[in-house]
């Protein structure tokens, strides 16, 4: 094995062509690592050990979930961007390490945007628009107008500043032409007791998280914030349907890998994922998730990142929000 791989980087050395004997090696060849920058027990961990035990089946090797929390996922993102671009150390990366931490944090010890090769977007998550029940709105424009004439500026919770639903709600006060205060809290569950009591007046969070919470009447639903409906709310309209611009808010879920990764290899590691995607267990636990599954190509999953980057570096810049 030794002497091809000598012969081909003489060929090279001397301009001659590789032929196939030096194309890109089949993927996988030994343990595959999936770096998740977050603690175990969450949506992107659960997501992801499902996602390896479907790859694993799929490739016929070991793909193992590691778990480095820290710094707002910048420990283990950082493992990857430092790691050999050969296709077995890769990262479960989100909205959070890519889109948004970026913009919060000062100091990273790898520039997000350069320092990764997107692979696959796996799955992007909705959420949704919910209000305390004490507020008499029945959709999203009663809402507006409330707070449009509200003498005080209405307030909204979230899971912290600079998380998701911060920034969810900050963009749509903003779309909406609203005054808004924020109140963070440590969690999303949290919050939930001030919203139905009425110390707090909206928020926005994960749709798997509020649904509970709505259908035991402790909060009313108004809205998602995707695209399009989601199918396990689907009499619930969009933000946008109900009136506000163009807002379309989620958050996404992908792998990545270090940058200067081989085509062919990403190609190989893509066409690896999509198949474990389609798998009854990974249908079945997206649902199980509220998630949509998307399995785009490396070129659509760069687009998003890179979309969303903008946007969400818009919302922070304007709110003045920062982590320090």
């Amino acid at each position: 094995m030794w002497l091809l791989k000598w012969f081909c980087i003489g060929l090279v050395s001397f301009g001659a062509g590789i032929g196939s004997a030096c194309a890109q090696a089949p993927w996988p060849a030994k343990v595959v690592r999936l770096i998740v920058p977050f603690p175990a027990g969450g949506a992107t961990d659960i997501l992801v050990r499902g996602f390896a035990q479907a790859l694993s089946e799929q490739s016929g090797q070991s793909v193992v979930v590691e778990n480095k929390p820290g710094a707002a996922g910048a420990i283990g993102s950082d493992i990857v961007a430092k790691a050999a671009p050969d296709g077995y150390t890769l990262l479960i990366g989100t909205s959070s390490t890519h889109s948004i931490g970026p913009h919060l944090s000062r100091v990273l010890p790898y520039d997000a945007q350069r320092d990764f090769t997107p692979i696959v977007e796996l799955a992007v998550g909705t959420s949704l628009m919910v209000v305390s029940p004490t507020l008499k709105v029945a959709n999203v424009a009663e809402f507006v107008a409330l707070a449009k004439s509200s003498p005080r500026p209405l307030t909204y919770g979230s899971s912290g500043i600079g998380s998701i639903p911060h920034l969810m709600a900050a963009y749509f006060a903003a779309m909406a032409h609203i005054e808004a205060t924020h109140i963070p809290y440590k969690g999303s569950s949290q919050s939930y007791p001030d919203l139905k009591e009425g110390q707090i007046d909206f928020l926005f969070d994960s749709i798997v998280s509020a649904m509970p919470q709505v259908k035991a009447g402790h909060v009313r639903a108004l809205a998602v914030t995707g695209k399009a409906r989601s199918p396990l709310a689907p009499e619930l309209p969009t933000v946008a349907e109900s009136g506000v611009g163009q807002y379309a808010t989620s958050t996404w879920f992908g792998v990545l890998g270090p940058r200067a990764m081989p085509p062919a290899l990403v190609a190989q590691i893509h066409g690896a994922s999509i198949k474990a995607l389609k798998t009854p267990a990974m249908i079945a636990r997206f649902a199980e998730l509220g998630l949509d599954a998307t399995a785009s190509t490396p070129a659509e999953f760069a687009a998003t990142i890179a979309r969303d980057y903008a946007m969400w570096g818009e919302v922070i810049r304007s709110n003045n929000i920062s982590d320090q």
